[in-house]
């Protein structure tokens, strides 16, 4: 494509699925190579959001599930983690293989279509909500902003400024994620995975 991303979307004659659409064609750059393309749906959504690109298939746009929502999802209970083995290895934080790393991520993505038609806002509003909270309330270098834990960074929450939301010091999702009551889904982690697909 010449290094013009325009080429590419042109190409793929403005549709994101089939062998020729747009996730194909990005799939066959190795930065873009994700199963779960991740990367692929993000630069879609930006493409759309901003007016470049006018995707003619967009139902089939799905939210990019990377390592925050990932981490919303199973601790709120979106997904349920049935493997006693797998929910010990997300509370230590273990390596996981490619293959149990894209199962959980496919299980994510598809509580995220759920979520999405079961709520009847976008795909663009639920990832960028969910992302947020993920980044803000409940991130990986602090312990989640729910339950007993009180807000101790409003200045500087993009979620605040993000979306319309009159924060009483908690997360969103503060009392129906299962989280935010048992401390065994607050517990849980996001895959550990060192991959070029985050």
């Amino acid at each position: 494509y010449g290094g013009d991303v325009m080429r590419l979307y042109e190409a793929a004659e403005h549709r994101l699925e089939g062998p020729q659409g747009i996730l194909a064609r990005l799939a066959a750059c190795q930065a873009y190579s994700d199963p779960v393309a991740k990367k692929s749906f993000l630069l879609v959504m930006f493409a759309v959001r901003s007016g470049a690109w006018q995707v003619e298939d967009l139902e089939r746009l799905k939210v990019a599930i990377d390592y925050h929502i990932m981490r919303i999802a199973l601790r709120s209970g979106m997904v349920e983690v049935q493997d006693p083995a797998l929910a010990r290895r997300l509370r230590n934080r273990e390596v996981v293989s490619a293959e149990v790393d894209n199962a959980v991520r496919e299980a994510v993505r598809e509580a995220c279509d759920r979520l999405v038609a079961a709520s009847g806002q976008q795909v663009f509003d639920v990832d960028n909500i969910l992302w947020m909270i993920g980044r803000n309330c409940c991130h990986y270098d602090h312990d989640p902003i729910c339950g007993d834990n009180a807000c101790w960074r409003m200045e500087a929450c993009s979620l605040l400024q993000g979306i319309a939301y009159d924060c009483p010091g908690r997360c969103p999702l503060d009392g129906v994620c299962l989280g935010s009551r048992h401390a065994d889904y607050r517990a849980l982690w996001e895959t550990t995975l060192y991959t070029h697909y985050y």
